[in-house]
C-alpha cells in the first residue's frame, strides 16, 4: 500500500474535466501489474506519519482500476482519470480550497515509481485540469460605464430584472 498526499487549491463548486497522477519510474518492470487508487474519505488528509498505520484509513468506496504495461527507468508514468475519486474529495463537507486529499494505491505486483523523499524534481504529481462551474440561469450582470471623471453608472441584478444606479465622485 503506497499513499499520496497532496495539497489541492480548488473549490468544491469547480468543474474537473480530468485528473491523473504523473510518476517517474524508479526502475524497469516487465510483467503487467493491476493497480487500485482509492481516495481517503475525508475533506482534510491528515500527513502520514509512521505510527499510523495507512491501511486503518477510510476510504471511499469508488476505485479506479489500472492495468500496467512495462515501465522502463526514469520513464514518466501517466495514471488513468482520477476526475471522479478528486470530485468526491471535494464534495465532502469539511473540503476547503487549500486543504490535502490523500490517495492510496495497492497492487497485484511490483511497480516502484521515484519518491519526494528521493527526488522533489521527480516526486509525484496530481495534475487537475478544470474548469469554472457552470453559469446559473439567471447570472448577475455588472457593468461599469464611466460617462465624465465624476459619473460612473453601475447596472446590476439578473437578466430578467437588471437595476441601474449611478454613483457620483464629487471633489475634496
Amino acid at each position: 500500500l503506497v499513499g499520496l498526499r497532496f495539497n489541492v487549491h480548488m473549490p468544491s463548486d469547480t468543474v474537473i474535466t480530468k485528473a491523473y497522477l504523473e510518476l517517474t519510474a524508479l526502475e524497469a518492470q516487465s510483467q503487467t501489474t493491476t493497480l487500485m487508487i482509492a481516495a481517503q474519505d475525508t475533506g482534510n488528509a491528515e500527513a502520514f506519519s509512521a505510527t499510523k498505520n495507512l491501511k486503518k484509513k477510510k476510504k471511499f468506496s469508488t476505485q479506479i482500476s489500472w492495468k500496467t504495461a512495462s515501465w522502463n527507468t526514469n520513464q514518466t508514468i501517466i495514471s488513468p482519470d482520477l476526475s471522479d475519486l478528486i470530485k468526491e474529495v471535494i464534495s465532502h463537507p469539511d473540503w476547503q480550497s487549500g486543504q490535502a486529499l490523500s490517495l492510496f494505491i495497492t497492487s497485484s505486483g511490483l511497480r516502484v515509481a521515484k519518491a519526494f523523499e528521493q527526488s522533489s524534481a521527480f516526486a509525484p504529481a496530481l495534475v487537475i485540469e478544470y474548469g469554472i462551474p457552470p453559469v446559473p440561469d439567471n447570472p448577475v450582470i455588472f457593468s461599469a460605464l464611466a460617462s465624465n471623471p465624476e459619473n460612473v453608472a453601475l447596472s446590476w441584478g439578473d437578466v430578467s430584472l437588471a437595476s441601474s444606479y449611478t454613483l457620483e465622485r464629487k471633489p475634496y
